[in-house]
């Protein structure tokens, strides 16, 4: 009976050309029909981000383990998440508020933890070069031997001949996207045994760097390109002995090059009683989650310490994610939209007081009525608070004030993040709803959040959350007397 491929086996395609996009058609399918389930007008930002973390990057992730994925695959799975994140299932042109790349960083560098499918992609293909290299006597290692004549050698042949197929499309990821193979191949480290499993010019043993790169002109000349170390010399008692051996005689600077190499090599020697091994950080278990955090700390990507600090879990995500947006100063007010060019000059007035250009800054604290709403709810707890020239001066300022215990300290945070939220709730109920604007509900509703949010972290506080709400001020010192 003929099998007709590309067919399907255990979710793999089989004999499908798998550098082409409609190959990766059933994945892009998938995360459509996900989206189209999914009520996105009913989730917050925060509540998509969690569905794109925890369903959308897992989708791909079979495929993503064994082939290479293509730059338009990826793009076109990136346009959907993103458009899911900023604009749910409106129609229509996306606004992103930040940019994607910084989205994709993790929360420690400023970002929102999504990650970068590519980035995955190659630590998930890396871990079969980690497998081939640990695992001597499996009979998948052994096709793979046979199939690509390898020398048997820890670590594959890294000369990329022409060919095709899974195997070949892995080496080819390791070569040709350099950083992240860099950063793979420099926290490998290859120990050198008796040397029969290691090659002398093109595995990086002696370093971070392979021979044949650091001395390039050297192994043009050598001819033992592949030989492996236990080949490259001898034992004379206890004391290895070096031989190399050239295809013609050394001219004056390559002869300075060999005392280089020699020098180096004079630290890196065989051990006659010991096999080659090889360790990940130091240890013997491989980690794609690793390779990825090592990945996102090779690149160029300014860290905003500031911005970090909003993920403290004292909060619902939402409002975390909120404050996110505002550190960075990408809320949509009405300056920022003015400057877009998606409304005028005259509609970009402050929505509380009507006389100054409704900036982020503004909005959240220099507003007569903004700063109203924080002095009347810090001075319910005792405290007075100073005005900033900007919103994240002022947040960071408060955020390393000095408390007498923890949970007072966890308190002032939640105010912190309380109060901008509520009046951003506020700012836009009286655009959208025309909702009439009132200082003493607002500072009541505040209250009621904080309280709310107190009883989340302190679930033992032997209070109702309607008796701190109306004894806000006593809050502090209950809180203290718990501590």
């Amino acid at each position: 009976m003929c099998v007709k491929l590309p067919i399907t086996y255990l979710g793999i395609p089989l004999g499908a050309n798998m550098k082409k996009v409609s190959s990766w058609q059933p994945i892009l399918d998938r995360i459509q029909a996900k989206l189209q389930t999914w009520k996105s007008s009913c989730l917050s930002r925060a509540g998509r981000l969690v569905l794109i973390k925890a369903v959308l990057n897992s989708l791909p992730l079979y495929y993503l383990s064994l082939f290479s994925m293509p730059k338009r695959v990826a793009k076109e799975i990136i346009r959907m998440q993103r458009r899911f994140l900023w604009s749910g299932d409106k129609a229509g042109r996306c606004f992103p508020l930040v940019k994607w790349e910084l989205v994709q960083q993790p929360r420690s560098r400023g970002g929102l933890g999504v990650g970068d499918l590519v980035i995955k992609n190659a630590a998930l293909l890396f871990k079969w070069w980690w497998r081939y290299a640990s695992e001597e006597n499996a009979f998948w290692r052994r096709v793979i031997q046979s199939i690509h004549k390898e020398d048997g050698a820890i670590f594959p042949s890294t000369a990329l001949s022409r060919g095709t197929g899974t195997w070949h499309n892995i080496n080819k990821v390791l070569l040709e996207r350099k950083n992240t193979g860099q950063t793979f191949l420099k926290h490998m480290k290859l120990s050198v045994g008796k040397g029969t499993k290691i090659r002398f010019w093109e595995d990086q043993w002696a370093g971070h760097f392979t021979l044949k790169d650091k001395f390039p002109s050297l192994f043009s000349l050598s001819t033992q390109k592949s030989a492996m170390i236990s080949s490259m010399g001898w034992f004379e008692g206890n004391v290895w002995k070096w031989t190399l051996a050239w295809k013609q005689e050394l001219s004056q600077q390559e002869d300075e090059l060999l005392m280089q190499l020699t020098e180096l090599l004079s630290g890196h020697f065989p051990l006659p009683n010991q096999e080659d091994s090889i360790t990940w950080q130091g240890k013997k278990e491989y980690s794609v989650k690793m390779v990825q955090q090592l990945m996102f700390l090779d690149l160029e990507v300014e860290v905003d310490s500031v911005v970090c600090s909003v993920w403290m879990k004292l909060v619902p995500p939402k409002v975390e994610f909120f404050m996110w947006l505002a550190l960075l100063g990408k809320l949509n007010t009405k300056e920022r939209l003015f400057q877009k060019g998606i409304i005028s000059i005259d509609q970009s007035l402050c929505t509380f007081c009507s006389a100054c250009s409704e900036s982020l800054d503004h909005v959240l604290l220099q507003c007569p009525f903004s700063w109203k709403v924080w002095c009347s709810v810090t001075e319910d707890l005792g405290q007075k608070v100073c005005i900033y020239p900007t919103f994240k001066q002022f947040y960071t300022s408060s955020l390393s004030a000095q408390w007498r215990s923890r949970s007072q300290k966890r308190l002032w945070i939640s105010i912190l993040f309380a109060i901008p939220w509520r009046l951003w709730m506020v700012r836009n109920e009286v655009i959208f709803q025309q909702k009439e604007l009132s200082l003493l509900e607002i500072c009541q509703s505040i209250k009621w959040t904080v309280a709310m949010w107190t009883k989340t972290w302190e679930p033992q506080f032997p209070y109702r959350v309607e008796d701190l709400a109306r004894n806000f001020n006593a809050l502090p010192e209950l809180l203290a007397n718990r501590s």
